[in-house]
């Protein structure tokens, strides 16, 4: 039974502001404190995410191979920053008298939202399960290996087309070749056509020749995996918004501010979306069934005839004249199991469609006026990421065992997949 997935959430720290810290020296007098503010708490972000447990780690040590995962989901919500301080001094007139001043602290666009303070994070922006299954089945289609046993069965029935004129004209290969036997060297060509007759031959053996090495290629290439991968395009929205003029979040405005107007604050939300599918293709194709050795047994005929350097006498030796015809009446029924097969054989030893996506709200100011400098705000950024992970059946996205046919779970069988669990 595959294992059952639990949940779990984690606290993530944030950013944490250093105290900030005024002084102001009058032109004759001591320095004293304008203000002296103690370390800011920033509200901590979260992380939530759902999972079985996979040893994707372990892989190699455990000598694991196949299918280790699973679905997944995971979304985490923070807040960014520069908490570095800035520092700023000058002199200038401070209470209608020349003073030196200096800062050291934080100035950021906003505050950010304290421990108790209500949440600013973006909310979690994915996909439901369905919708990104109907993608993972659009990137099958895409990106499957075309060497299927679909294709062998289409191959089969071109080589098989080509054969049929020279098919038609087996029945009378024995009679040609008594006649060409008795004949004189001079008459064979003129009266019997012995030169067509070995073309038809020696074609109807080549396509047998053609047809089982198309057969034993993809024997041998079957049970070996094919890694796929297929990116979509990434989706990516942005949309700004001046909030009007505010203060920064930062030193007391007493402390050396010149500027005549509060600068503007801009919130900026953002969303990128990024999807892919990653798998593993096998494909399955029986041998050794009734259809299969007879084209077999005539394909060796084959070679041997293509061997010899025919004449009347090579070819009138070579009975039984019937093996033209059986291999032709044993191809329809091996294309026609190829055919079948195509729809069931090739299957996702693993398969999955992913989903990444960040959603994030910025607050970004213009610059502001400290200790008679102009001096640059730093922005806020609230983030909330989430990643998705869905798997595929061997069979495809949205197709669950139960629904299998007894003859896919005997593929699966032979193929050594199963369940995960």
């Amino acid at each position: 039974m595959a294992p059952q997935p639990t949940s779990r959430t984690r606290s993530l720290p944030s950013p944490r502001l250093g105290q900030a810290s005024g002084t102001i020296k009058p032109l004759g007098y001591p320095r004293f404190n304008a203000y002296h503010d103690p370390p800011f708490v920033v509200r901590p972000g979260t992380q939530t995410t759902v999972s079985e447990g996979h040893p994707f780690q372990s892989r190699n040590k455990r000598g694991l191979t196949g299918d280790l995962g699973g679905p997944f989901f995971t979304s985490k919500s923070r807040c960014d920053f520069d908490s570095s301080n800035v520092v700023a001094s000058g002199t200038g007139i401070w209470g209608g008298s020349p003073a030196d001043l200096y800062y050291k602290g934080p100035i950021l666009a906003i505050q950010p939202p304290g421990p108790n303070s209500p949440s600013l994070f973006p909310s979690a922006n994915y996909s439901p399960d369905g919708h990104l299954e109907a993608l993972g089945s659009t990137a099958v289609a895409n990106c499957k290996p075309t060497n299927s046993p679909a294709d062998l069965g289409v191959a089969l029935g071109e080589i098989f087309k080509d054969g049929l004129p020279s098919l038609a004209a087996s029945a009378s290969w024995k009679d040609r070749s008594k006649s060409a036997k008795a004949a004189g060297d001079d008459y064979l060509n003129v009266q019997f056509g012995w030169l067509p007759l070995v073309s038809d031959v020696k074609k109807t053996a080549e396509t047998m020749r053609r047809a089982r090495a198309a057969i034993e290629q993809y024997e041998r290439d079957a049970g070996r995996v094919v890694r796929r991968r297929y990116e979509f395009p990434v989706e990516h929205k942005r949309e700004e918004t001046v909030l009007g003029r505010s203060w920064p979040y930062g030193p007391s405005l007493s402390l050396g501010g010149d500027f005549p107007t509060q600068p503007l604050l801009t919130k900026v939300e953002e969303t990128s979306v990024r999807r892919w599918f990653s798998g593993a293709f096998v494909y399955h194709l029986p041998s050794g069934y009734d259809s299969r050795k007879t084209m077999d047994k005539a394909a060796l005929f084959a070679d041997k005839l293509l061997g010899l350097n025919l004449s009347p006498d090579t070819l009138w030796n070579l009975a039984p004249w019937s093996w033209a015809v059986d291999w032709f009446s044993s191809t329809g029924d091996v294309i026609s199991n190829i055919t079948d097969l195509g729809t069931d054989g090739l299957v996702m030893q693993y398969g999955y469609i992913m989903e990444h996506s960040v959603h994030s709200v910025t607050y970004t100011s213009e610059a502001t006026s400290v200790c008679f400098q102009k001096v640059p705000v730093r922005d806020v950024s609230f983030v909330t990421e989430t990643k998705k992970r869905v798997p595929a059946n061997p069979y495809g996205f949205g197709v669950d065992f139960s629904d299998l046919s007894p003859k896919r779970l005997s593929i699966l069988a032979a193929l050594g997949l199963s369940r995960r669990g």
